[in-house]
């Protein structure tokens, strides 16, 4: 009888030894599961790009013979200096833009070419695809009905503007020119030396551009007037702290699929500017990639004035700075009435 009360016992301990261990067991799992959701939604989200990826790729494998020259679809027009080439750069890499590597200043310079010639020196595209070119110039070229003269050639054309803070542009279109003249003039000189009241009152027909360039509304209202639902606008100053939001919303405007995101774009530690990873070209075509392939795509050609290593040299002091804001102040303030839209500059 004492024997069987014994074993009762030992059985009920045993029994409630193992329920703990089971209740333990089950809320261990269940943090478990819980912390890791967001690595399984990580995996999910990244399953799912690698899918529109491989759609994308499989779409322009197919549709390769189909591939023929045409005008672009989209032109980058600028302005100069405000990261016409950092956008142009970025948004190359989506798979349905076709886009030409240099600017080819045909309005500019090459129309007496002819039209055949633009439509050769551009990529081949299918009919799913975008041709896609970018000239700074072109936002100020002459005529004045120039964007009347594209839009007659091309119908269906969509153009992007970057713009940027005027006083900081002037400074690096300053120094564009001086590297490509071997020159080290200071800039403070430069804009000492200017007739900043003769500027504004002759508008497009005085030297020094640099500094006229950034008056935007000189130019700006035949392109939106021209192109009013064609046409994407974008701060130049957005761009440099987040430029995978723009890409994305450029996608968008483009009405392709948006297969370029923010977590694509990270910040170079030594530069301060920004890189996109293109992890697809790992992943999609990994029996052609290797550990030593560089698939960071950095921006560099605003590194001289724009990054954590920009030459001391190529700067501007505060007083300059502070005369430049006046000067473009009343400016912005009509160019932000014209768009309806406030850069804060």
């Amino acid at each position: 009888m004492m024997k069987g009360n014994i074993l009762k016992l030992c059985l009920f301990c045993l029994i409630s030894v193992i329920f703990y261990e089971l209740r333990h067991f089950n809320v261990v799992t269940l943090t478990f599961e819980q912390r890791d959701g967001k690595s399984d939604r990580r995996a999910d989200k990244h399953s799912t790009r690698n899918s529109e990826w491989i759609q994308a790729i499989i779409l322009n494998t197919e549709k390769a013979e189909q591939r023929e020259h045409r005008c672009p679809d989209v032109i980058g027009i600028g302005v100069q200096k405000c990261g016409t080439r950092a956008v142009h750069n970025f948004l190359q890499f989506h798979p349905y833009i076709r886009a030409l590597k240099y600017e080819s200043h045909f309005f500019d310079q090459n129309k007496i070419e002819g039209l055949d010639y633009y439509r050769q020196i551009l990529p081949t595209a299918a009919d799913h695809e975008l041709v896609m070119e970018k000239t700074p110039a072109y936002f100020r070229t002459l005529p004045d009905n120039l964007p009347q003269i594209m839009h007659q050639l091309m119908p269906n054309l969509k153009i992007i503007i970057i713009l940027c803070n005027p006083t900081r542009r002037a400074l690096s279109g300053f120094v564009m020119a001086q590297t490509r003249n071997n020159k080290s003039e200071n800039f403070d000189s430069y804009v000492k030396g200017v007739s900043l009241k003769n500027l504004s009152e002759n508008a497009n027909k005085v030297q020094p551009q640099h500094i006229y360039r950034g008056i935007y509304h000189a130019n700006m209202g035949r392109w939106i007037n021209e192109f009013p639902d064609s046409h994407f606008i974008i701060n130049g100053e957005d761009f440099l702290v987040n430029p995978g939001l723009v890409i994305e919303e450029l996608q968008d405007f483009l009405k392709i699929p948006k297969l370029l995101r923010r977590e694509d774009f990270f910040r170079n530690e030594t530069t301060g500017l920004f890189c996109v990873k293109k992890w697809w070209e790992k992943e999609m075509v990994s029996e052609n990639w290797s550990e030593k392939s560089n698939v960071d795509s950095c921006l560099l050609h605003k590194g001289m004035t724009r990054s954590k290593v920009a030459l001391p040299h190529f700067s501007m002091s505060n007083n300059t700075r502070q005369v430049l804001n006046a000067f473009y102040r009343p400016h912005n303030e009509i160019l932000y009435k014209m768009l309806g839209r406030n850069f804060g500059w």
